[in-house]
C-alpha cells in the first residue's frame, strides 16, 4: 500500500470511530438551537412575502406530553456578528430532555419585549410581524 492509500485508509477510519462516538451524529441541534433556527427560516419566508405577519407553531423534538417552557430575551435585530451585549437570545427548557440556547435568531429578527411561556401537551405559536424592513418576534401563545 502506497503512502495516500495509507494516509486516505487512516483518515477514513478516524472519521468511522469518531462518527461511533459522537453522541451528537448526525449532528442533532438542541431545542433552542432548533427554535432559533426555525424562527429564522420564518423570517426569511415572511420578508420575501406580502404578508406583513405569520404564525408558526413550536413542538419538542420528543413530543409536547412534558412540560416545557420557552424565554426570549429583549434583544434588537441584529443582522451582523459579533453580537452587542449581553447577548441575550432564546431558551427552552424540558421537564423529561435535553433543552438549549441559542441567539441565531437575533440575525433575522428582533424581540422588542421579553417573552415567557410555559407549556403542557400543546405546542406553542410564535407570532412574527414585518414592522417596515425588520421583522420582530410579537408573541407566544
Amino acid at each position: 500500500m502506497n503512502r495516500r492509500a495509507f494516509q486516505t485508509a487512516c483518515a477514513l477510519a478516524a472519521s468511522v470511530i469518531w462518527r461511533q462516538s459522537s453522541p451528537a451524529w448526525p449532528f442533532q441541534l438542541d431545542e433552542g438551537e432548533r427554535l432559533s433556527a426555525q424562527i429564522a427560516a420564518a423570517a426569511g419566508k415572511l420578508q420575501n412575502s406580502g404578508s406583513a405577519e405569520v404564525t408558526i407553531i413550536y413542538r419538542p423534538a420528543k413530543g409536547v406530553d412534558r412540560h416545557y417552557r420557552v424565554n426570549l430575551a429583549k434583544v434588537r435585530y441584529q443582522p451582523h456578528p459579533p453580537f452587542d451585549p449581553p447577548y441575550p437570545g432564546l431558551t427552552v427548557y424540558l421537564e423529561k430532555g435535553q433543552g438549549g440556547f441559542s441567539n441565531y435568531h437575533v440575525r433575522f429578527v428582533g424581540v422588542p419585549r421579553s417573552l415567557e411561556i410555559q407549556k403542557y401537551g400543546e405546542a406553542t405559536e410564535i407570532g412574527l410581524r414585518k414592522v417596515g424592513a425588520e421583522i420582530d418576534v410579537l408573541s407566544l401563545r
